[in-house]
């Protein structure tokens, strides 16, 4: 009989997609944060851009909005990635649990027959140690 899980195959490929998506999750975080400073950069750039410039000339005033304008689409563009990145996170996140939610049940799995096959050795052994003291008692018996 084989002492190796006939699962093993299938447990070191658990493990390895389990990995994967660890590693998924640690990149979606990562983009995760890079956006969030995006969004903190593009606030702070619109609030400089917002400050009161007093009074304009029509032209000037125009420009202003333009600009004004401009700084608020980064911010809301900057926030609808910062968004994404976080739903990119928490999709990592379900798939990494699942992962390793797959991977914990064949552990235990291969744990239980590991300990089956320990109690079956033990068992032989017994039934061996049992023998052998009959087969001395038999002997000690016969002289």
């Amino acid at each position: 009989m084989s002492k190796r899980f006939p699962l093993a195959t299938v447990l070191r490929i658990r493990g390895i997609e389990e990995d994967l998506a660890r590693g998924r999750l640690a990149g979606t975080v990562s983009a995760h944060h890079q956006a969030t400073e995006v969004v903190a950069d593009a606030r702070f750039a619109y609030t400089a851009a917002t400050a009161d410039t007093g009074p304009l000339s029509s032209h000037a005033f125009l420009a202003d909005r333009e600009r004004r304008t401009a700084y608020a689409g980064s911010l809301l563009a900057a926030t609808a990635g910062e968004t994404q990145a976080s739903e990119a996170v928490t999709a990592s996140r379900v798939d990494w649990s699942e992962a390793a939610m797959r991977l914990a049940a064949l552990e235990r799995l291969a744990e239980r027959a590991k300990e089956a096959r320990r109690q079956r050795m033990l068992a032989a052994d017994q039934r061996t140690a049992e023998e052998t003291s009959a087969a001395l008692a038999t002997a000690r018996d016969a002289r």
